[in-house]
């Protein structure tokens, strides 16, 4: 089962973290990152803050942009959620500029849906739209619409019911749902579509969502 997988996948990513050398390079730098993603998912937050710290460093100590921007995605989270929102903001909107430019696609959708969340969080709803909007398209043009996009999509949804634009976040929930989704993706939209309709006072139609 999923939970299983996560476990090996987990456990994996530890005897990977081991052994890499205190050497810098840019191969330790992304394992580090990676594992530092791994980590977050079982919600070790101080471990995964430690990670991503190992990573920067060695991805910085031989000018590794890539895996500098992979561990300031997981960093940023970290440091939004337990510390300093602005500035896990800023971290996320750097990592994302990076993996724009220099991906893998589903890392550089990744840190959109971060940053979105965060932006969401904040108040900052106009920006979140702009955001996650962007990294839903990203994830059209390179085969990630049904998985890391419409997670995207999920977060422009959430932003626009706080904006108040009820009729258009009802428009793009109901055009995502069309889709052939599963699992995670559309758990989200679901979510979002039951809290729109308990703002519209449509309770009934909430429980059935």
């Amino acid at each position: 089962d999923r939970e299983g997988r996560s476990a090996e996948s987990l456990m994996a990513y530890e005897d990977a973290v081991r052994l890499v050398p205190e050497e810098p390079s840019a191969e330790g730098a992304r394992v580090l990152a990676l594992a530092s993603y791994e980590v977050l998912r079982g919600d070790r937050w101080h471990e995964c803050r430690q990670l991503c710290e190992r990573a920067l460093s060695q991805a910085r100590a031989v000018g590794a942009s890539l895996e500098e921007a992979l561990a300031l995605v997981t960093l940023g989270r970290v440091v939004a959620e337990l510390e300093d929102r602005d500035a896990g903001i800023e971290h996320l909107r750097r990592a994302l500029e990076v993996l724009r430019e220099l991906g893998p696609p589903a890392e550089a959708v990744r840190a959109a849906i971060n940053l979105s969340d965060m932006l969401e969080r904040s108040g900052r709803f106009a920006e979140a739209i702009r955001v996650s909007m962007e990294g839903a398209s990203h994830a059209r043009q390179t085969g990630l619409e049904l998985t890391y996009g419409a997670i995207a999509q999920s977060n422009t949804a959430q932003a626009l019911i706080q904006l108040g634009e009820w009729t258009k976040a009802t428009r793009l929930l109901a055009e995502a749902l069309e889709r052939p989704l599963r699992g995670l993706p559309l758990a989200t939209l679901c979510c979002n579509r039951a809290e729109l309709a308990i703002w519209q006072g449509r309770f009934e139609e909430a429980e059935r969502a």
